[in-house]
């Protein structure tokens, strides 16, 4: 993964403006976005995997009182900003899913209807 246009050209043997070409093709770039989203699942899951050995590490070197101050300074403000994060991100991910779910409410009766349920306002006509 990784390659420029050049390179990706050059493994397959064929010249840039081929890859260009098959880029603008909807099944070729269907399969790069499900490639790529494939390799960042596995990063992500190896991160995950990281996670809970690199809090442990974080919390040793602020509870040690023999390391240099700074460090757990650093670490303190790390896990402070990890939690800061992951707070952050637990609640898009609750208004992603709310707004989700508000969008499937939507689905099939909207315009059958003429009316926007949720809302009790009607669809205009443009």
């Amino acid at each position: 993964m990784g390659y420029s246009l050049r390179q990706a050209a050059a493994e397959v043997g064929v010249c840039e403006k081929t890859i260009r070409r098959w880029l603008k093709r909807p099944d070729v770039a269907q399969a790069l976005q499900e490639i790529q989203e494939e390799v960042w699942g596995a990063t992500v899951r190896k991160l995950r995997a990281l996670g809970e050995k690199a809090v442990t590490t974080l919390g040793e070197v602020m509870g040690d009182q023999t390391a240099p101050p700074t460090a757990r300074v650093r670490a303190a403000r790390a896990t402070l900003e990890l939690i800061v994060k992951v707070g952050e991100i637990e609640e898009l991910r609750e208004r992603l899913e709310r707004l989700e779910a508000l969008a499937e409410r939507f689905k099939g009766g909207l315009r059958s209807e003429g009316t926007y349920p949720a809302f009790g306002g009607e669809v205009c006509e443009a």
